[in-house]
């Protein structure tokens, strides 16, 4: 009956207004099977994918969005239908799936759905594509897109919309070595998650300040943001956030702290992984493992890590984390006195970097050379325009 079905969505939005998702998700349910009516039968798919994608499963949300689009769509509306293909789009992206993600928005264009350039979602829609451009490598293009966006989600003072931008901002110049601006960048997006007393955004921007503070050198206040990040992720129940910090303090402590603490930290990190289906992610848990398994002289263990790591990167077709994964294998291959195997990781590793653009992964390429006497010094000068401390550039090269 479509009146129970409002009642149960009348009863959820009053929890999803508190951020209470896991309240919020049976009561949607019930409203899904009561109702009869197109348009509330979209309305309430939409809403189960917000609901699905907070609390970290996104493959169920993805399937919620989709619904929503094709209820929308029969009902004519446009506006509506664009909103779930955003959706749809974020949760692909977040999945890793960057092509599938692309092409929403190519079908979009040929079918003539942007919207015209006075229409506020245009900017959503620009910001998504950024955000996707982002994944596939495409940094300057994400770049060029978000500083776009900025100034006019500034003028209409659409903080949500700006948190996100800033939020992306920062990922593009951290994975184009430009980490000071990447700091400002994410603490902006925290600032603006505080306006909006937004605590899921506010752990991810923690989350993007961590990392770049890890590569800094300032290992310490990292592990304390990915641990804020967690506490909050936890209370929101979002389990793809709780992978995400369990990860990144797992990296904060294997480079500088115990690695051996680092292993419990990954392996609850790959099984949360597991569970919302995110495939490119759960490589970088095992990527982690492998590098604290190196530190820890358990070479077969790191070897073994690797292997799962670099193969869940090929399926995903995850350029960085190809190169990491083959520097990391390089490292491994050299304490196990294989230097030949090494040298072919490095090449390889070298191919994918000068393939991608990325400039932090190309010197630490250029670094593992140097390791192995094969190449002058140039990476630590080139580390230091990063912003990066020559005491840490002196670590990494020290470290096994």
């Amino acid at each position: 009956m479509p009146n129970d079905a409002l009642t149960s969505l009348s009863k959820a939005e009053f929890f999803l207004a508190r951020n209470r998702h896991a309240d919020a998700l049976p009561l949607i349910r019930a409203a899904e099977k009561r109702s009869r009516d197109r348009f509330l039968k979209a309305e309430i798919a939409w809403r189960l994918g917000e609901t699905l994608r907070a609390l970290g499963r996104f493959e169920e949300a993805l399937k919620a969005y989709r619904s929503a689009r094709r209820f929308y769509r029969l009902c004519r509306v446009p506006s509506e239908s664009l909103r779930a293909a955003l959706g749809a789009s974020a949760c692909l992206r977040i999945l890793g799936r960057y092509p599938e993600a692309r092409g929403i928005w190519a079908a979009n264009d040929r079918s003539g759905g942007f919207r015209p350039p006075d229409d506020p979602s245009r900017e959503d829609v620009l910001l998504e594509t950024a955000l996707v451009e982002r994944g596939l490598g495409n940094h300057a293009a994400a770049g060029r897109i978000l500083r776009k966006c900025i100034p006019s989600l500034t003028k209409r003072n659409d903080i949500e919309a700006l948190q996100h931008a800033w939020w992306a901002l920062g990922g593009v110049e951290r994975f184009s070595g430009n980490y000071v601006r990447a700091l400002r960048a994410f603490r902006e997006a925290e600032r603006m998650a505080g306006r909006l007393k937004d605590p899921h955004s506010r752990a991810y921007a923690l989350c993007g300040q961590a990392g770049t503070l890890r590569v800094l050198g300032k290992g310490r206040e990292s592990f304390r943001k990915y641990q804020q990040a967690y506490s909050i992720f936890k209370r929101v129940e979002d389990l793809f956030g709780q992978a995400y910090g369990l990860c990144g303090m797992g990296n904060a402590e294997r480079v500088w702290g115990n690695a051996s603490k680092t292993i419990p930290l990954y392996e609850r990190s790959a099984k949360l992984y597991a569970r919302v289906g995110d495939e490119g992610s759960m490589a970088f848990a095992f990527w982690g493992l492998g590098g604290s398994y190196r530190r820890m002289g358990e070479i077969h263990k790191s070897r073994a890590c690797y292997r799962r790591a670099y193969g869940l990167f090929q399926k995903v077709k995850d350029e960085r984390g190809l190169i990491m994964c083959l520097l990391g294998s390089a490292r491994t291959e050299t304490l196990f006195g294989n230097q030949a195997a090494a040298r072919r990781a490095l090449r390889q590793a070298a191919l994918h970097a000068r393939r991608s653009g990325l400039p932090y992964e190309k010197s630490l390429c250029r670094l593992e050379w140097e390791r192995l006497g094969n190449a002058d010094n140039s990476s630590f000068n080139q580390f230091l325009s990063f912003g990066i401390p020559p005491s840490v550039v002196r670590l990494w090269k020290d470290i096994p």
